[in-house]
């Protein structure tokens, strides 16, 4: 029998830990791969598939959410654009148009015989509140050229701005226009007033009878009843008030004296008047040139931009 001495006995030791060791590792091992196994057989294929599944459609569902939203977003733009040029085109292409004729027949027309119009020119128009009450944010979105935008904005607000003012001008107009012509023509009766008075108390075979006797006679068979109110000036006003003074009778015959003081206040009346009709027909023609420029910028601004 063979005796084991200290070094072998050292060594069988060593042995004994080492695979003590070894056993501890595959221990430990085999309990970590039953744990993951534990872990798969938890969640079963099924159930993993359906998670991913799940995650995938929701994934889905949320990208098509976005793009229809975002087409619909493009329709949307698309429509308020068509929306803003069918409006720009009938303000730009019909509706200045016929603003600028009726300012320029105002301005042709207006005469101190015609007088001033009871109203100014109405031409219908719903296309300027429907381009101006758009959602500024709908509106920048659906034109991004911002600039051009804003320019051709700006015209439209101002030419709706400025028919009330238009408006507002005329009515005074006409008003002061009325106080005047309400004051002339009372001073056109009594003019002929006087005028019937001088003939009834003057010599018949006169020279001054027979020239302010023709002067009735043109008024009542070609003036009176009409609105001829500069020829009666022109015609009889002016040339009996001229006669009266080269012949100084203004001064020695008292009809006489009253058809010139008369005269002379119809001629103040008269003028103040024609100063009115000319202001108004100058009144116009700015107006005619504001509407022309605010058209000529709105067809550049609207030649600019993308309408598709």
């Amino acid at each position: 029998m063979k005796t084991i001495n200290s070094k072998d006995s050292v060594n069988i030791k060593d042995t004994i830990l080492i695979a003590t060791d070894t056993a501890k590792i595959d221990t430990e091992t085999v309990i970590v791969i039953k744990k993951e196994e534990s872990i798969f057989n938890f969640v079963s294929n099924d159930a993993l598939f359906t998670t991913i599944t799940t995650i995938l459609v929701f994934g889905l569902g949320l990208l098509a959410t976005m793009l229809r939203n975002y087409l619909k977003s493009i329709k949307k733009r698309k429509s308020i654009r068509k929306f803003i040029k069918h409006h720009l085109d009938s303000i730009v292409d019909s509706y200045c148009d016929k603003l600028l004729e009726s300012y320029s027949k105002i301005v042709e027309d207006t005469t101190i015989d015609s007088g001033i119009t009871l109203t100014p020119p109405k031409i219908l128009s719903n296309d300027f509140q429907r381009l101006l009450s758009i959602d500024p944010k709908e509106l920048y979105e659906s034109i991004p050229d911002m600039t051009t935008l804003s320019k051709m904005m700006s015209h439209i607000d101002f030419i709706n701005n400025l028919l009330p003012e238009v408006q507002m001008y005329h009515k005074d107009a006409r008003k002061k226009s009325e106080q005047y012509r309400t004051k002339i023509n009372d001073l056109l009766n009594q003019y002929m007033t006087a005028m019937v008075e001088f003939v009834e108390n003057t010599d018949r075979n006169s020279d001054s009878y027979n020239i302010i006797d023709d002067y009735i006679k043109l008024f009542y068979a070609e003036i009176s009843g009409t609105r001829n109110l500069k020829r009666f000036y022109d015609e009889i006003l002016r040339p009996c008030q001229f006669y009266l003074v080269k012949e100084k009778l203004y001064r020695t015959d008292p009809f006489a004296k009253s058809i010139a003081a008369l005269g002379r206040e119809f001629t103040l009346k008269y003028n103040e008047l024609e100063v009115l009709v000319v202001e108004f027909g100058s009144q116009y023609a700015e107006f005619h040139k504001m509407i022309k420029e605010s058209k000529e910028k709105l067809n550049e601004n609207r030649n600019l931009i993308n309408w598709r």
